[in-house]
């Protein structure tokens, strides 16, 4: 830990170190002439400009190819060619604690927290009492980056420890583990504040209000069986929360699904919260977001190069879920014969024709290159459309689930609603009764490829650890070909899986020997 810990503690320079020029709240940058805290923070274009980089920089390595391997890899989304070893040990649950991808998660969200951690206190300390609701606004940014980044550790690795000021790292750098309720109380803490400081309304791409309480349904319901037994006061303010969201936020599902994820539509009201990258010329390295390169199958696709880095297919099992009639089948994932007309390069004027029958290429988060997009600055390194991590179809489903509840099946008009609205969306038929199967299948699909489905087993794991390794045991992890309409296994391929929490970086245990020690509470 003796990296995060100076990450902690020298964090500033990279909070206000913004550049480029593309016309978003990410590039209005801080001029290198104010880099001092007690002489910046003064107006309210400087609080927007130094809590804009808590949206890009510091969730860099978890973005590619942390999440993606987490949240798709190892949950049976996706699979990849042999030759990828590293992403082998997420699918085949062999991950070593020396593999540097761990590190790169675990380090990359810490450094979300001590950027967060820095903003809170600089605004607190160095913004003039004046700026009133634009300074607790700032620090209610910073203080929603920080409790998304603890849900992200406390559901990757259980007990971590809570960092709330870096200051006191100089003093005691070596931490404890912090027990898991007490990690969720510090998170629902800080989305509490957020949640009333935070706007309405906001600039595309900035959190608000109903981010903070959106992820604070999903808080609630994943803390709900953290315990074992699922907890029915966790299930009903998940439940609160969520319908504050969907009741009053004056926020609907966007109406076509595959437009949302075009970036001509990008940052649409549906998105709660995405990580911001940006495709300006001259962007620093850490701005950019390179995952087309290495998720798309084909390099025509985008006709810029490269592209099919990482060698990921649609896995069988996750094949098997969709209904070919589903309209978000083509927008998740493509199959021989689906023709994409936006995805014009100069050598294919009229668009991508996917021919390739050895496997499903991924569709959602291939975008294309610049001709696609409106001649926008795509390149290997960068793409242009934010890593949707909130949305609210997801805040319907977390409704629908805490609804459900501990019961095997509802028919509660409201739950049913807010589940054949998305099944409207795509072009489905409307239940009349829900089990959690349904509900479960039915995020699997909303949310695929979007790095959630591990979480969603994660938190079935906590409180049904029977069913949950009974599903995964089941699984057909492998890739299948596709020819005149028929989806076949070459190999099937099953695993066992052996963890629901990741192994602590070694790097982190040397440096931190508490880490290897009984976690302690934090109230």
């Amino acid at each position: 830990m003796k990296h995060v810990n100076k990450i902690l503690v020298f964090s500033l320079l990279a909070v206000l170190g913004l550049n480029g020029c593309k016309k978003d709240f990410l590039n209005k940058g801080v001029p290198t002439d104010k880099l001092v805290a007690n002489t910046y923070y003064q107006t309210t274009a400087e609080l927007r400009a130094a809590t804009a980089g808590l949206y890009t920089k510091p969730w860099f390595d978890f973005n590619y190819p942390f999440i993606v391997y987490v949240g798709d890899i190892m949950s049976g989304n996706t699979v990849s060619n042999p030759y990828n070893t590293n992403a082998s040990q997420f699918s085949n649950f062999t991950i070593a604690n020396g593999y540097g991808g761990l590190s790169y998660g675990w380090s990359s969200l810490y450094n979300v927290v001590a950027q967060s951690n820095t903003t809170i206190n600089n605004v607190t300390n160095f913004s003039p009492a004046s700026l009133g609701s634009a300074r607790t606004a700032a620090i209610g940014e910073a203080r929603f980056m920080r409790a998304i980044a603890y849900f992200y550790l406390v559901q990757l690795w259980g007990p971590v420890p809570i960092v709330e000021s870096s200051d006191k790292l100089v003093d005691k750098p070596l931490l404890h583990r912090n027990i898991e309720g007490d990690v969720y109380k510090f998170i629902i803490n800080d989305l509490h504040y957020a949640a009333a400081n935070l706007p309405s309304t906001d600039d595309p791409g900035r959190v608000t209000k109903w981010s903070a309480k959106g992820l604070l349904a999903k808080v609630f319901l994943t803390k709900a069986g953290i315990t074992g037994a699922r907890v029915q006061a966790d299930l009903d303010s998940a439940k609160y929360y969520a319908a504050d969201v969907i009741n009053n936020s004056g926020l609907s599902l966007y109406p076509d699904y595959y437009d949302a994820f075009l970036t001509l539509h990008k940052n649409n009201p549906e998105m709660l919260f995405g990580l911001q990258f940006t495709v300006a010329a001259g962007a620093d390295w850490t701005t950019n977001d390179f995952r087309q390169t290495a998720i798309e199958g084909d390099a025509n696709i985008d006709g810029i190069g490269g592209g099919g880095w990482d060698g990921l297919r649609i896995s069988k099992d996750m094949f098997d879920d969709y209904s070919l009639a589903d309209k978000r089948r083509k927008a998740t994932f493509m199959l021989n014969g689906d023709i994409y007309p936006e995805l014009i390069t100069a050598q294919n004027p009229n668009g991508y024709s996917m021919t390739d029958a050895t496997g499903a290429y991924i569709k959602k988060y291939v975008i294309g290159g610049p001709l696609a997009n409106r001649g926008d600055n795509i390149t290997l390194m960068h793409g242009d459309l934010p890593n949707y991590l909130l949305r609210l179809s997801d805040v319907y489903l977390v409704y629908v689930e805490a609804a459900l509840g501990t019961s095997a099946n509802t028919s509660d008009a409201t739950a049913l609603n807010y589940f054949n609205q998305i099944r409207t969306r795509a072009g489905l038929a409307s239940a009349t009764s829900l089990t959690f199967d349904d509900v479960f299948k039915e995020r699997r699909i909303e949310l695929a490829l979007e790095y959630q489905f591990w979480f969603d087993l994660k938190r079935l794991h906590d409180y049904n650890p029977t069913k949950a390794d009974a599903f995964i045991t089941a699984q057909h992890r492998n890739a299948f070909t596709y020819t005149a309409g028929v989806a076949t296994e070459p190999t099937i391929t099953k695993v066992t899986p052996a963890y629901y929490t990741l192994p602590y970086p070694a790097v982190e245990v040397i440096a931190d020997p508490l880490l290897t020690q009984a976690p302690v509470p934090y109230y």
